[in-house]
């Protein structure tokens, strides 16, 4: 059609595709839908034959790019997602049809016994910081807990955060993976946790720092780890008198 005479009946919405050239433009109907278009590659909608829709991207504002299969694709495509159905299937032990729901129950179950570690994390870590295992020494008036807890870095920072919370200083170590070294600091203690941790990776062959009231760090050096939770009562006299 000419495109004076296309966008008189049929507004500029034609052009959601892009403007074709020319002042003669091609017209496809599909449904109650009708578009601009500057070329096909069949003669008419039907030929395309099937359409699977496999993902989409959001371009920008009001712009939707659709990413899909057509024809003897589409086929091809339908039956990957049938294969990888069944697989799942074949894996939960279910049939098909009951892969969603069984998939929903595992990742909910899944949610839950991660919430139930943590807690128990969270309990071991109370345990630990009130244990007898531990090195107490006094730092200007606040009392200072120096503790091997061969966990991850989790469980350090878990047992960190209950000592602080009852007024102690922390400085933990960890021989799980070479050495790791977690140091906290209460409020209002002159004491940069990131100074002492950087002094205690340093003794370890690795490097650390963080806060002033809460940092971590470590080296690969994991048998010097004992050597250096000896020296945290001087270091950590030596960063207050600093």
């Amino acid at each position: 059609m000419d495109r004076n005479e296309a966008e008189a009946d049929y507004g500029f919405d034609i052009y959601q595709g892009g403007i074709p050239e020319g002042e003669q433009i091609r017209l496809i109907h599909a449904g109650t839908d009708t578009q601009a278009c500057g070329g096909t590659h069949v003669s008419r909608t039907g030929d395309v034959g099937a359409i699977k829709l496999l993902g989409t991207e959001r371009v920008q504002d009001g712009v939707v790019r659709l990413t899909y299969a057509a024809g003897d694709a589409a086929i091809e495509a339908t039956r990957r997602t049938e294969d990888a159905l069944s697989d799942a299937a074949d894996v939960l032990d279910v049939s098909p049809e009951e892969v969603p729901e069984t998939a929903e129950r595992f990742f909910t179950e899944w949610k839950d016994r991660g919430k139930r570690i943590e807690e128990l994390k969270e309990e071991l870590a109370e345990i630990r910081a009130s244990g007898d295992d531990t090195e107490t020494v006094d730092i200007d008036g606040t009392t200072a807990v120096i503790q091997r807890v061969d966990g991850d870095m989790d469980e350090l920072r878990a047992t960190a955060n209950a000592l602080v919370d009852d007024g102690s200083i922390a400085v933990l170590g960890s021989g799980a993976d070479g050495a790791q070294f977690v140091v906290a600091v209460p409020d209002g203690v002159p004491v940069d946790a990131g100074e002492v941790v950087g002094e205690l990776a340093r003794r370890v062959g690795g490097g650390g720092g963080g806060p002033s009231d809460f940092a971590q760090g470590g080296g690969p050096d994991g048998d010097a780890l004992e050597d250096a939770l000896a020296e945290a009562p001087d270091i950590l006299r030596q960063r207050l008198n600093a």
